[in-house]
């Protein structure tokens, strides 16, 4: 993660084999939240205190997110902070080649978002409004969730 200041934080979890960020929250004091994935791609959120961080690692905590199978299309694409926690956003393997957009809530709890094969949610808004895609007759269309 770059920071406004012109440095980066390190956030690569040391007994990982390899790690992807996606997404930065809007920051909260000097604390924000990324969504992306760790090793085996299995989706996870990081906690990032900015003021601690830096080059060499650490401020920061993450967390494969609870429940998410781990797979090669699975991954958390954002994050949003909620009251008592986050909800992030992504797609997760259900076969080979088919992938369902989901929203994860950090209790642990899930939910798929299309009874269909092939869907993405790219992005979650600050009112829970979530754009993505589907597949329809073989062709890509816009969706868009709300609540």
């Amino acid at each position: 993660m770059w920071t406004a200041e012109g440095s980066y934080c390190n956030l690569h979890p040391q007994g990982e084999s390899s790690s992807i960020a996606f997404d930065v929250d809007e920051r909260l004091g000097t604390e924000v939240l990324i969504a992306g994935r760790v090793s085996q791609q299995q989706p996870a959120v990081w906690t990032v205190d900015i003021a601690d961080c830096g080059p060499d690692g650490g401020g920061f905590t993450y967390e494969p997110i609870a429940g998410a199978p781990a797979g090669l299309y699975s991954r958390a694409y954002d994050v949003r902070r909620v009251a008592g926690g986050w909800e992030a956003v992504g797609t997760h393997d259900v076969v080979r080649y088919d992938v369902q957009p989901v929203v994860w809530f950090e209790n642990g709890a899930s939910s798929e978002l299309l009874n269909e094969k092939y869907g993405i949610a790219f992005v979650i808004n600050s009112v829970g409004q979530i754009a993505g895609n589907r597949e329809a007759k073989g062709r890509s269309q816009a969706v868009l969730w709300t609540r």
